[in-house]
């Protein structure tokens, strides 16, 4: 892991981000892979779907795209 990914993690998740940084990352990851026309699969952090602002909603959302 690089040096850069590894302090975002460690940034966001001490300022308990970890979560608005799951959803920024697979909102790129979907927008990059709309193009490709092929089967996608979305991963997440399992526990971000009890937060409201990021909940399950938002990832059925990001998967009809």
């Amino acid at each position: 892991m690089s040096f850069w990914i590894f302090a975002t993690i460690t940034s966001a998740k001490t300022r308990g981000r970890l979560y608005a940084l799951d959803r920024l990352c697979r909102l790129k990851a979907v927008e990059e892979a709309a193009s490709l026309r092929n089967k996608t699969f979305l991963n997440f952090i399992p526990t971000s779907i009890y937060s409201p602002e990021f909940g399950l909603r938002s990832k059925v959302e990001l998967a009809n795209r």
